[in-house]
């Protein structure tokens, strides 16, 4: 518990520390490769990746409440709303990459990010992403998910499954369970 709680309250100061907000001046969030701002009052976002030197423009559905949530190489969106069908995220060059979910559905979808992984669960389902890959992948999976600088881990009762920031994969370890 404590240790949640210190992640939280390390990311509420990591995001703090990148948002820039003066008058007259756009609000954004930035990491070591990304910056990402909200579009004035819309729906939209726009994100600059220093590998590629290009902005990219992605628009969330009107009725949503949207947040960005910023790892080292990727920005992955918190997503609130009466229809949620995909989860968004942004890699390192840039490239917005979405995970439609089986069913839309009135829910909040909120990553839990590392440096160079996003893990989401929703509905017996976690997703990984890799800012480094830009992949998804998805595995029926109990969660919640915790989350290192470029992995994930999910704990079964005699399992270990592991989503890889450099592979953008799950693998799921050997039962690990010792029968007498």
């Amino acid at each position: 518990m404590f240790r949640r709680t210190l992640t939280a309250v390390s990311l509420a100061v990591l995001l703090a520390s990148h948002t820039i907000a003066d008058d007259g001046q756009p609000s954004h969030l930035r990491n070591e490769t990304l910056i990402v701002a909200r579009i004035g009052d819309s729906n939209a976002f726009t994100a600059y990746s220093k590998h590629s030197g290009k902005w990219s423009t992605h628009a969330f559905a009107e009725g949503a409440t949207v947040f960005p949530v910023m790892g080292k190489t990727l920005a992955a969106f918190q997503v609130a709303g009466d229809s949620v069908a995909e989860l968004v995220a942004i890699d390192k060059n840039g490239v917005w990459r979405t995970q439609k979910l089986p069913t839309a559905g009135s829910r909040t979808c909120t990553p839990v990010i590392g440096s160079d992984v996003a893990a989401f669960s929703i509905d017996g389902t976690v997703y990984g992403f890799s800012g480094l890959t830009g992949s998804w992948d998805a595995a029926a999976l109990p969660g919640p998910p915790q989350v290192a600088e470029d992995f994930a881990m999910v704990l079964s009762d005699d399992h270990i499954c592991v989503f890889s920031g450099f592979t953008g994969s799950w693998a799921k370890s050997p039962a690990l369970t010792v029968t007498k």
